[in-house]
């Protein structure tokens, strides 16, 4: 965001020449934008990486990959039941960081990590009426389980493309 050079000066950069993916970054700006905006931002991000990112993990997830995997997936259908909306969110955070991480391919794991940033606050403004979307995980979950790739990209795009993603609706500026 900013450049400084000796003899010269401070000076802020161009937006273009930031790095929206520096989780300082991501916070910082979150508390500033507009949010809605913000986040249907990440949400086309979300779009455009996740699908792959769970077809991979279909693929290459090993086996203690896929044990914790069951392991956060029980989590998240025991808050469900509860309808626990903080434990939730932190496990429903932890699976899709998990999916992330279990990619085979190290250029995805910066993006499990910016999860942990703006998740919650993403989870908070999506959701539409509070809505879990157990149905939608249970179907990744099952088949990235099954090591069924093309079938776990599908059940990511329905999950981001659900009508509870009101911020699907908002203007990607």
């Amino acid at each position: 965001m900013i450049a400084s050079r000796p003899k010269i000066g401070t000076a802020v950069l161009p937006r273009t020449e930031w790095h929206f993916l520096d989780p300082q970054l991501l916070h910082w700006i979150q508390d500033l934008e507009d949010t809605k905006l913000f986040l249907s931002q990440f949400l086309g991000l979300r779009k455009a990486i996740e699908p792959e990112a769970c077809a991979l993990c279909a693929k290459h997830a090993t086996a203690e990959q896929r044990k914790a995997l069951s392991l956060i997936f029980q989590k998240m259908t025991l808050a469900a039941e509860a309808n626990d909306h903080q434990e939730w969110t932190i496990n429903d955070h932890i699976f899709h960081q998990t999916i992330f991480f279990a990619t085979g391919n190290q250029f995805y794991v910066p993006f499990g990590n910016i999860l942990e940033t703006i998740f919650k606050q993403f989870l908070d403004e999506s959701a539409e009426g509070g809505r879990f979307c157990l149905d939608e995980h249970r179907a990744i979950y099952e088949a990235i389980m099954s090591g069924r790739a093309d079938d776990a990209r599908s059940a990511s795009l329905y999950l981001l493309n659900d009508e509870n993603q009101r911020l699907a609706n908002v203007a990607n500026g």
